[in-house]
C-alpha cells in the first residue's frame, strides 16, 4: 500500500465525488455511460488500484465497495463477511481496515 490511511480515505472520497459528478452529468445530457470523455474516471480508479499494489482479494473489496455498496451507503451487517465475521464496509475508513487487516 502506497497510500497513508489518510491518503487513501481522501482518494476514495474524490473517487466517490468524481463518480456521482459523472452520473449527475449522464443522466441530464441522456448519454451512454460509455462515453469517451468519461474515460478519466476509469483511469482514476485504475490508479488507484495500481498505487495500493492491491492482492487480487483486495481488488474485489474495493470494487465490491465502490460497485455493490454505493461507496458503503448499500451496506447492512451481514453482506460482508471475512471467515464468518461480519466487516462493516460503511465508509472509507472501513474499507481501508478491511484492506490492510
Amino acid at each position: 500500500m502506497r497510500f497513508t490511511e489518510s491518503e487513501f480515505v481522501g482518494v476514495i472520497t474524490l473517487y466517490e465525488k468524481m463518480y456521482r459528478e459523472e452520473d449527475q452529468i449522464i443522466r441530464a445530457l441522456d448519454i451512454n455511460p460509455e462515453w469517451v470523455p468519461g474515460e478519466w474516471i476509469s483511469n482514476y480508479y485504475n490508479m488507484i488500484r495500481d498505487m495500493c499494489d492491491f492482492s487480487e482479494e483486495d481488488y474485489t473489496v474495493l470494487d465490491f465497495y465502490c460497485d455493490e455498496l454505493d461507496f458503503g451507503k448499500e451496506w447492512t451487517p451481514g453482506r460482508y463477511l471475512v471467515d464468518g465475521e461480519d466487516v462493516s464496509l460503511e465508509n472509507p475508513y472501513d474499507l481501508w481496515a478491511a484492506i490492510t487487516g
